[in-house]
């Protein structure tokens, strides 16, 4: 009896003991895997306040006020009680940080006051900037946002050819033969077997250098007086000259680049519109007694023919020639000091002549690292002039950016880069 009771006893504490173990263990693992839980959360929190703090802020008040006057100078003005760019001027920031604030509100927004004030150029810029192409075509994929914009210029300036095309139906095709975009014209071109042709601009059309191909293959419809205009259009002129009447070449003396068809007609030149075409200039170097210096002595490509006629050239218009620096710097005396401000070239000379620097002609240089110079050298008196001077300098145009890669913009858009991708520094909160 003793030792049955002894076994139960053994047996209930044993049974027991277990459940307790047990009951312990699940406790246990249930407080490691809670433990785990919130030391993955606390690393998580962590993580995201690290990425948050990491997040590139809105720029300062400074660089904002700048970037806005480069876009545009009459209507982008950032009032000084701002401490951060604001939504519209942000858009034609090519950087990726413009994504943690910009919504397709702000973009949206930034079309209509873009359309508003017939600034196509900036409309231009914000169409191809590559980080707001997932807003474009968000702005695309809903007609409700769609309506919200102004469609016609929204078509005419879209570098995307899929949008074109899933939008075919609803697209006024005359409202884009003014597109500077060759996707664009291209997209008119391969469809206009089904548009009425009589709908089309030709003088839009014909004025175009990227429609060529058009109007080719449609001579009747051509508007022979914008057609002077388009740079790309020499060969068809020179085929279709019985179409030109004698008003028209004082047009095509100015813009036009084809020679043969300027030499073939000599007698019927205006020479002082000639002497502003750089193209014509072996042409004029046939007839220097025909030149109107006050044309020529500006332009950079004839500083050859320049050189040659230093008693002939507009002292005055010389003084803008970029490629006559060295010629104004041993002429001082013959200097017009307003418009050397504005030469891209001439910042030693400036910098030796501080006391004949025109600031408000400084403002007008197209080389933005000549006023950021100035900015460096100049005595203290003049450094807010100068301040105001680089806040208004309209030199980031559409062209800069829109065509990076011609040789012609490629040192400035460079330059504007770096200003303003990576010497921007962004603060954190």
């Amino acid at each position: 009896m003793n030792s049955l009771l002894k076994s139960i006893s053994i047996t209930i504490v044993t049974y027991f003991g277990l459940k307790y173990c047990n009951s312990i263990y699940q406790k246990l693992v249930k407080s490691n895997v809670n433990y785990r839980e919130n030391k993955n959360n606390e690393n998580k929190n962590n993580e995201n306040e690290d990425n948050e703090n990491e997040k590139p802020k809105l720029l300062d008040r400074d660089v904002s006020s700048i970037i806005a006057s480069f876009i545009n100078p009459v209507y982008y003005k950032i009032s000084p009680r701002f401490k951060s760019i604001d939504k519209n001027t942000l858009c034609f920031v090519y950087h990726e940080s413009i994504l943690y604030h910009l919504n397709i509100n702000n973009v949206i927004d930034t079309f209509n006051k873009c359309t508003l004030l017939l600034d196509l150029d900036c409309y231009k810029v914000l169409m191809v900037n590559p980080f707001l192409k997932k807003f474009i075509y968000d702005i695309s994929d809903s007609i409700s946002l769609l309506n919200k914009i102004n469609k016609d210029i929204f078509f005419c300036y879209c570098p995307y050819t899929d949008i074109l095309e899933k939008h075919i139906n609803i697209i006024d095709f005359p409202s884009i033969c003014c597109s500077p975009l060759k996707n664009v014209i291209d997209f008119l071109e391969h469809n206009i077997n089904y548009i009425n042709l009589n709908d089309l601009y030709w003088d839009d059309l014909s004025a175009n250098p990227l429609a060529i191909n058009i109007l080719r293959n449609n001579i009747g419809k051509i508007d022979w007086c914008t057609i002077c205009y388009n740079v790309n259009a020499g060969e068809l002129l020179l085929e279709n000259q019985h179409m030109l009447d004698d008003p028209i070449w004082e047009i095509i003396s100015a813009s036009q680049t084809n020679l043969n068809l300027l030499r073939n007609n000599i007698e019927k030149l205006d020479w002082v519109e000639l002497s502003n075409n750089v193209a014509a200039i072996p042409i004029l170097s046939e007839n220097i007694n025909l030149i109107d210096w006050h044309q020529l002595s500006s332009k950079p490509e004839a500083i050859d023919l320049i050189r040659n006629n230093l008693d002939k050239v507009d002292w005055n218009t010389l003084s803008l020639n970029s490629s006559a620096v060295d010629i104004l710097s041993n002429n001082l005396d013959r200097i017009n000091w307003e418009f050397l401000s504005m030469n891209s070239n001439a910042i030693d000379i400036l910098k030796n002549n501080m006391d004949k620097v025109s600031f408000s002609s400084l403002l007008q240089n197209k080389n933005l690292n000549s006023i950021l110079e100035f900015y460096s050298v100049i005595p203290s008196l003049y450094k807010i002039d100068l301040k105001r001077a680089i806040i208004k300098n309209p030199v980031l145009y559409s062209d800069l950016i829109f065509t990076p890669d011609d040789d012609k913009n490629k040192n400035n858009y460079n330059l504007i880069n770096n200003v303003v991708h990576n010497k921007i520094s962004f603060n954190k909160k």
